[in-house]
Formats: structure tokens, C-alpha cells, sequence
């Protein structure tokens, strides 16, 4: 080798190049599994709290259904995920993934969804987030920049979201579900998430038809009742429309079954009642009359959504004497559908008492009695039935 100096040295420092390479990898690696344990470690902490904060929704059949799915959609997935769903009672547009697998899903975001199709375009995304460890490439990210400080100063003031979920979620469950990822990362989560859908047989045109729903959402309420988690962000959703819409390209598409559709229907009818009420206390008035419309549509028969839409319209139109005709239609559906609804036969009695109209009023307002002898208002009521028996007696 002394023959050929130039050549030897060349060779002994491409050697030494590459030792180092793999070094600086190795090391690279090392930090890499040593910032995705701490995150782990994090995310745990985050999902305990959320766990045991009691804002769960309780619904086995439901999350037994949503698993289900969650397994057909994901498939053969990398250990140690452990793909597994919950929903939080939250009538925000969200949902999230921790690096485990474990996926929450907000029951208002649920609500909006129409068919499985928009259920496997969601958990297609999300799982896709755990399964390509977004959260320890972002958490990289982000501590190599100034976000970081702006970050922690979000969490410690309570960031002015819905409070009882955000209290709960710390720096893992804040990256996954207010601020989402970034653009290439949830570009990469959108093309994975489709094929993962594709693959499993579903309507893949449902997938930008998502995100417009929930765009539809957010335009039904005024500005002061909007929240900023990443979901309920125009923007990000505009982003999710294009992204599949470009995936959607030259596809042939095969339409769900009904059979499919029927059985999300069913599994989500309780969860669409319960967050229609949901809407109610949290203020988001619009969004409970467009579900209570859905509800309706799909159970025409069940008196109890008529109840709630008579709830809202009180709510949205607190002032307005004339939405008190549609008011007492939805009243006269709850008692031509159950007899037995006394809060119902008592407001048609009184509002017909009012009008002047005795005889509408009187058969209401006994029937009220029957159903309610011990009722509170009784004296009162009793009042009304005398003062109409005295006007009939006088003709």
C-alpha cells in the first residue's frame, strides 16, 4: 500500500467517514427510542387522567363496534401498538391517537358521521399517526425550535378550548389534538389512511365528504361557540379535501352495502341522541337542531327526539312567540306517539288555555292530572280545569 499513498489514505478516511456515519446513527437511533420512551411514559400519564376523569361515554356496544372497524381498517399492525378506541363526551369536532394506538374520539365528532365509510376514513388517518410514530418525529421537531416555549405556555394557561377535556390532555395529547402535526406528516397520515380504507373494501368517495361535513359544522355556529382543536380548524380541513380529493383521482369506487351503513345506524343511534344533548348544554344550539333533523330522519318513531327538538327551539328562539305554533306541533308528535308524556299534555293544555281555545285545552290538562296526581303544579292546573268548566257551564 506504501506504493500508493493518495490511494491508501483515501481509503482509510472514507473508512473512518463511515465509522463515524454509523456512530452518529447509532447515536441518532439511541436518542430517537430514548425520546419515543418518554413520550410513551407521557402518554400514559395523559390517557390515565383521561380514563378516570369520567368523561368517557359508556357505551359497550358501541365501543366494541368502533374496534371492530378499528381492527378491519388497521390489520396487521407493529408491536407494541395496541390499536384500541374510547369516546369522550365532548361535543367538539376531534379526535386523537397517542403513539400506542390508543384513539379517543369525540361523541360530537361521531354524531356528524353518516356511514362507516367516514368512520374508516377517520381511524385510516389517525391510526396511521401511531403506526408511523409521527408523535416522536414531531417531538423532535419541536424541540429543536421556539414552538416549544409557546407550547408549554398554551398548556399552563388552559388554552380557552372546552375546559374539561383540554385541562386533561398534556404535550402528547396537545400535538395530537389541537395542533395536529405537520403538513407533510398529515399528508403522509391522509395517503396511508386512504389506502388502509381502500384496502378494506370501503366507499373511499366518503372520504373528503368527511371533512365538508364537518367544515358544515363549524360554518352552523357563531364564531364565539367555535374551538380550536384540529378538526374544528377550516384550514386543516380545506387541507383533508384536497389531500383526497387528489387520492380520489382516476379511482373506481365500489359503493357501501347497505347492510353496512344499516348496522352504523344502529350502533350509533344512542350516541347521536346523547349528544344532541350534549349540543344542548354546551350552547351549540344549531349543531343539536341539524342532529335532532338526523335523529328524526332516521327514527321517526322514538316521541323522546320531538321532546328535545322543542327544547332547542325554546333555547334558540327564547323570545319569539311565534315559533311557539312549531313548539306545540312538536308537543302534539310526543303525545300522538305516547299518551303518557305529561310535561307534553300539560304544555298543549296551558298553551290552548291560553289561546282562549277551553275545549283543545281541557283534555290535555286532565290528562295531565291522570298522569301526574302528585305533580307539583297541581293547585295550579286544578285552577285551569275550573275556570274552563265554569266558562262551558255559562253557554
Amino acid at each position: 500500500m506504501t506504493r500508493f499513498p493518495f490511494l491508501y489514505n483515501f481509503l482509510t478516511i472514507s473508512i473512518l467517514c463511515f465509522a463515524f456515519s454509523l456512530k452518529a446513527q447509532e447515536k441518532k437511533a439511541r436518542i430517537f427510542e430514548n425520546d419515543e420512551t418518554e413520550i410513551w411514559k407521557e402518554s400514559q400519564i395523559e390517557q390515565r387522567k383521561i380514563n378516570e376523569s369520567g368523561l368517557i361515554y359508556q357505551d359497550d356496544s358501541l365501543e366494541a363496534y368502533l374496534n371492530n372497524v378499528l381492527i378491519k381498517v388497521t390489520g396487521i399492525y407493529p408491536e407494541p401498538i395496541q390499536p384500541k378506541i374510547k369516546v369522550l363526551k365532548s361535543p367538539v369536532l376531534n379526535a386523537f391517537a397517542y403513539p400506542n394506538g390508543v384513539m379517543y374520539i369525540h361523541s360530537g365528532l361521531l354524531a356528524k358521521m353518516e356511514n362507516e365509510s367516514q368512520l374508516a376514513t377517520l381511524l385510516g388517518h389517525e391510526i396511521t399517526h401511531s403506526t408511523n410514530r409521527h408523535a416522536v418525529l414531531a417531538f423532535r421537531s419541536q424541540k429543536s425550535n421556539s414552538d416549544a416555549l409557546a407550547f408549554f405556555s398554551i398548556l399552563s394557561g388552559g388554552f380557552g378550548l372546552i375546559g374539561a377535556v383540554a385541562r386533561l390532555i398534556g404535550e402528547v395529547g396537545y400535538m395530537a389534538s389541537v395542533s395536529g402535526y405537520s403538513q407533510e406528516l398529515e399528508k403522509e397520515a391522509d395517503g396511508v389512511g386512504f389506502q388502509r380504507m381502500k384496502r378494506s373494501g370501503y366507499n373511499v368517495t366518503e372520504a373528503p365528504k368527511l371533512f365538508g361535513i364537518l367544515k358544515r359544522d363549524l360554518d352552523q355556529e357563531p364564531p364565539a361557540e367555535k374551538q380550536s382543536f384540529f378538526f374544528s380548524s377550516h384550514p386543516k380541513l380545506d387541507d383533508r379535501i384536497k389531500n383526497y380529493n387528489q387520492l380520489l383521482n382516476n379511482l373506481t369506487v365500489k359503493p357501501d352495502s347497505a347492510g353496512v351503513d344499516s348496522v352504523f345506524i344502529k350502533k350509533t343511534r344512542k350516541l347521536l341522541f346523547d349528544n344532541i344533548g350534549i349540543d344542548i348544554q354546551s350552547g351549540r344550539y344549531n349543531s343539536a337542531h341539524f342532529s335532532s333533523i338526523v335523529y328524526a330522519t332516521r327514527f321517526p318513531s322514538d316521541y323522546r327526539i320531538y321532546l328535545l327538538q322543542a327544547e332547542i327551539m325554546n333555547k334558540r328562539f327564547p323570545d319569539d312567540s311565534n315559533k311557539q305554533t312549531e313548539v306545540m306541533e312538536l308537543y302534539k308528535k310526543v303525545v300522538d306517539l305516547d299518551s303518557t308524556q305529561a310535561e307534553a299534555q300539560k304544555n298543549l293544555g296551558k298553551w290552548h288555555f291560553k289561546k282562549g281555545d277551553y275545549t283543545a285545552a281541557l283534555p290535555y290538562l286532565e290528562a295531565y292530572l291522570k298522569l301526574s296526581p302528585d305533580a307539583k303544579d297541581k293547585g295550579y292546573i286544578e285552577g285551569y280545569l275550573r275556570k274552563i268548566k265554569t266558562s262551558m257551564d255559562s253557554k
